[in-house]
């Protein structure tokens, strides 16, 4: 039996696409669950430190003082936009840096999933005494940067794959 050479390359250039393709997949999907749990334990200890601030003097803000601090502080943006939600039973106050009047829900959830604005939003919320502070991002933007990771994965492999495969 013999073996051609030009067999023997074109098994080597197919096994080279075949793993390169391969490690651009499982690197994709290993950094995008990685980036969701940063971006996620972000987002809950954020809520956490917000509520802890906000009970730690009660009462200092009015529902419109505590609503003019949340929209200077969070706002709306093309990037990133977060939407923080404070609701204080004990003083009936509600504030939100997004315009709504969504009543809270069960404040016993840790994670939360709401819609407003025709988006899908995910989050945390924490509770401190009569205090829930709410703390959410629209769920496109995971995809969004999902796809900015698998381009600046993609480039660099296709041209090293190519270059291999020239070789």
């Amino acid at each position: 039996m013999r073996i051609r050479l030009s067999h023997l390359a074109a098994l080597l250039a197919l096994t080279m696409v075949v793993t390169a393709v391969a490690g651009v997949v499982a690197t994709y999907r290993e950094a995008g669950d990685e980036l969701r749990d940063v971006l996620d334990d972000d987002l809950e200890s954020q809520s956490r430190l917000l509520a802890r601030l906000l009970t730690a003097e009660p009462g200092q803000l009015s529902a419109d003082g505590l609503t003019t601090l949340l929209r200077k502080t969070f706002k709306p943006d093309e990037e990133d936009t977060l939407w923080v939600n404070v609701y204080d039973s004990a003083a009936g106050r509600f504030a939100s840096n997004l315009p709504h009047d969504l009543p809270l829900e069960d404040s016993r959830n840790r994670k939360l999933r709401l819609k407003l604005g025709g988006h899908a939003w995910e989050g945390f919320q924490r509770r401190e005494g009569d205090l829930v502070v709410q703390l959410l991002r629209r769920a496109d933007r995971y995809g969004e940067v999902g796809e900015e990771i698998l381009e600046e994965i993609t480039m660099p492999v296709l041209v090293g794959g190519a270059v291999n495969l020239a070789l």
